[in-house]
């Protein structure tokens, strides 16, 4: 549990006020000692109502006074990590992946999804780009090899443009995840007349990579 001690930190952050952050964290001391409570008011300045340049201002305040992306924080399963990825908040991304370092990337939760998996799901183009060029696993799945690739995310929820980024960045679309069904299996699905336009984007995205491979296999 935290404290009522960081009470006047979390306000601070919820109204967005930098002078009353700084005021708040001071009493506090230095934010690198209390690493759960620090995760949550970063939580807390990802998630306020004020949009990206908000959330970039408030983590790059509580960044400044010593606040890391190392814990999961109690009665959540998301670090400040996912839930910038989830928002495709690139620039926060970017400042807590440097207060926290690559480690971060490849961190589940209880999904089980990465950033990058959330920052695919919710169609983030850019989001998933930054984190591919940061060093996340494409082809990442939990331990027990029981979720999803971000590629089947993206795929499920009818992102082309994450697809083809996926694609492009290597990765494969024959790993099975949850129910065993793989993202050609999720893409084909639903019945061709049925489709909508980024289905059947996706669908010809997918042959034509599976297609291509084959053809380049060295066994033909």
């Amino acid at each position: 549990m935290v404290d009522e001690r960081w009470d006047p930190l979390f306000r601070a952050i919820k109204r967005g006020v930098e002078d009353e952050i700084r005021a708040a964290a001071a009493a506090l001391g230095d934010l690198s000692l209390y690493p759960v409570p620090a995760e949550i008011a970063l939580h807390h300045a990802v998630l306020a109502i004020h949009g990206a340049e908000g959330a970039l201002a408030r983590v790059r305040c509580l960044v400044a006074l010593g606040a890391r992306v190392q814990a999961f924080p109690p009665d959540h399963c998301e670090t400040s990590m996912h839930w910038a990825a989830n928002r495709g908040y690139t620039e926060v991304l970017d400042t807590l992946l440097r207060a926290g370092g690559d480690s971060v990337l490849g961190v589940f939760d209880d999904f089980p999804f990465t950033p990058l998996h959330h920052a695919a799901f919710k169609g983030h183009v850019h989001a998933v780009r930054f984190l591919l060029d940061a060093g996340s696993d494409v082809n990442s799945v939990d331990d027990e090899n029981i979720g999803d690739t971000a590629l089947s995310l993206a795929v499920q929820e009818g992102w082309p443009d994450v697809v083809e980024l996926l694609l492009a960045r290597g990765a494969d679309p024959t790993i099975p995840g949850f129910m065993r069904l793989t993202p050609l299996d999720h893409a084909l699905d639903p019945e061709p007349e049925s489709r909508t336009p980024a289905q059947r984007r996706i669908v010809e995205l997918l042959q034509h990579h599976t297609n291509r491979n084959r053809d380049e296999s060295p066994d033909r």
